[in-house]
């Protein structure tokens, strides 16, 4: 059987798990619904060149993110939307 990608995880957590979000964060990430609802959240948002490390919420806050604060985020939406909140780590030559 091949692998289901769109498959969405079992929640072990309650209705009333709140991941850490407040529930206005909550509302605007289930608003978004599906992977390709991040993914277009992510594109929306200005990309920043600040040296900071940015929670989910603050991105959220802020709307605006740096690629390693963009990729969390969405990880983390991803596992309120019920998704495995996965990480890919690629690397590349002169990438500045």
């Amino acid at each position: 059987m091949g692998l289901n990608r769109s498959k969405k995880i079992h929640k072990a957590h309650g209705p009333s798990e709140n991941f850490g979000f407040t529930k206005d964060e909550l509302r605007k990430i289930r608003n978004l619904k599906t992977p390709y609802g991040v993914q277009c959240a992510l594109d929306a948002m200005p990309y920043h060149l600040e040296n900071t490390a940015w929670s989910p919420g603050w991105v959220l806050k802020k709307n605006t993110a740096h690629c390693l604060e963009g990729a969390i985020f969405a990880a983390a939406a991803l596992r309120v939307l019920g998704h495995p909140p996965l990480i890919l780590d690629f690397e590349s030559v002169g990438d500045t």
